[in-house]
Formats: structure tokens, C-alpha cells, sequence
């Protein structure tokens, strides 16, 4: 690698900066390279490695000096670079709904920089599944293998409820535009909740800050019928509907069936909880 570096020196001798880099790289946020460098400083080498995180394609020096605006440095040799996300995603077939938070930390350069012959093989039997999986990243010249074992957390594209302002504890009317329907990849969507309707009917077991995802144990069901308080009784019967009153003899929240007392008359039925003080009864 000196060699090389000591003739593009002499042929180059007016660039201030010289940089040979690996044959191919894969990229990653953050990405480190196995790399020599002649007369370049700390920004340079910054801005070399800021380049390849983003790049994707064959990397030239011509290419290189558009993308940093820094004339000064120049490539001793074309470097091909391929996303990290991208293979793992095309090796195991995630689908688009899926992505991966990789541990890049447990990643260094000298493994996903190489050479020409190099490649690198993926396997992930997890990935598609809510939790931490263990990604088997092996580099490999058909003949040499060198295995590297990389953590990731599944995240999945999920409809969710983010809050537009912080709301405190105590706050017990929850209203529709305190929150906003958003996409976003989250790890867990099992434990998020979604039903926007019906928000207006639970309260909050926490403080919670703006631009936080809504989750189930963030609230609690508000009672909305109380034993003893009469409520509006809507009875539903082939199409028509009327109305009276009863009294609960329990407490109620959204979705329950709850007892009942006819006022009038006494008698005992049963009815679901439909909103506060309002139950319904389907004959």
C-alpha cells in the first residue's frame, strides 16, 4: 500500500491530502475505514470518512472533491461502496415495512473494508421478529473466513398516536387534538395505542412529554358509569331505537356489560357502556 502511496505522491505532488482507501467498503452512520493517509489532517480524514457513510456507487477522486468542495485531496485508487443495511436487508429478504437498528458499534472497519475478491455473506433467523436479534455478518475470499456477530432491534412501520403537547399526570380529559396520527418504525408495536376514538374515554398514568409515542400502559380507562348514578339507556331493536333511564349496579367502563335496574319497574337487564352515563342495550 505504500508503494502506491509513494508513486500517486510523486505524480500528485500538488495535492496537499492523499487517501488510499479498501477496494470496496460498506457503508453504515458513522462508518470507519481500514485507510492510509499522506499529509492530511484531521478534518480531511472527518470529511473522508463523513463521505463514505453516505456514498453508494464507485467513489473517484473527481466525485470525491465535488461531494467535500476540498480540491487538496485526492484518491489513490477508485473505491466501490455498498450499504450495510441494504445487504443485510436483501441477504435475509426483509420486507419494506421492516428495518433494523444495527449495533454499529460492535462493527469496525477493518471488517467491512475489502478487497476485491472479498465478500460478505448474512445470515439473521430473528430478524423478522419483535426483540434483539444476532445478525452472523461472515467476510469471506471464498477460501478465508473471518465470522462477526452484530446485535440489531426489529423496528416496524406502525400507525401511532404522538402527542402534540406535553400533557401532565393529572390531565383527565384527553382530547383528539392532543394527539396526531403518525408512521413511524418502533420496535414493539404491539404495545402501542392506536384507537384515536376513543381516547376521550381514558386518562393518563404519567406525564408525557410532546412528540411521545402513545402506549398502552401510558393510560388507564376512565369509569364512565358509576353504581347508583342513573344514566341514558338507549335500547336498539330492529332498526328503530328509543331511550329511558336505569340505574347501574356497578361501575362501568368503555365496552362493558353491566347491570341494570329499570327505575320504573325494578327489573334487571344488562347493557354495554357506549359513553359516559350511556349504556346501550341490543334486542
Amino acid at each position: 500500500m505504500l508503494t502506491i502511496l509513494t508513486l500517486f505522491v510523486t505524480t500528485f505532488n500538488s495535492f496537499a491530502c492523499l487517501i488510499e482507501g479498501p477496494a470496496k467498503v460498506y457503508t453504515y452512520d458513522g462508518v470507519s475505514v481500514k485507510a492510509s493517509y499522506i499529509k492530511c489532517n484531521d478534518e480531511q480524514r472527518n470529511k473522508f470518512t463523513d463521505i463514505l457513510s453516505a456514498s453508494q456507487g464507485k467513489l473517484t477522486t473527481n466525485q470525491y472533491q465535488r461531494a467535500s468542495g476540498d480540491k487538496k485531496v485526492n484518491l489513490a485508487n477508485t473505491i466501490e461502496t455498498y450499504s450495510l443495511e441494504n445487504l443485510i436487508r436483501t441477504k435475509i429478504k426483509l420486507p419494506k415495512n421492516i428495518r433494523l437498528d444495527i449495533n454499529t458499534n460492535q462493527i469496525s472497519g477493518k471488517f467491512t473494508s475489502l478487497k476485491k475478491n472479498e465478500f460478505i455473506k448474512v445470515s439473521c433467523d430473528s430478524c423478522h421478529l419483535e426483540g434483539l436479534s444476532n445478525i452472523k455478518l461472515t467476510k469471506t475470499d471464498g477460501m478465508k473466513h473471518n465470522i462477526l456477530w452484530v446485535s440489531a432491534k426489529t423496528l416496524f412501520e406502525t400507525k401511532v398516536l404522538v402527542s402534540t403537547t406535553n400533557l401532565p399526570y393529572s390531565f383527565d380529559s384527553i382530547k383528539d387534538n392532543h394527539f396526531k396520527e403518525m408512521t413511524k418504525f418502533i420496535a414493539s408495536p404491539t404495545q402501542v395505542f392506536t384507537n384515536k376514538s376513543a381516547l376521550a374515554f381514558h386518562k393518563l398514568t404519567k406525564n408525557i412529554s410532546k412528540n411521545h409515542v402513545l402506549k398502552y400502559n401510558d393510560i388507564i380507562k376512565k369509569e364512565l358509569v358509576r353504581y347508583g348514578k342513573p344514566v341514558k339507556v338507549i335500547i336498539s331493536r330492529a332498526g328503530l331505537e328509543m331511550s329511558t333511564k336505569a340505574s347501574p349496579m356497578e361501575n362501568g367502563y368503555l365496552g362493558d356489560e353491566i347491570k341494570l335496574k329499570n327505575i320504573m319497574t325494578n327489573k334487571i337487564f344488562v347493557g354495554k357502556v357506549t359513553n359516559t352515563n350511556e349504556v346501550k342495550v341490543s334486542l
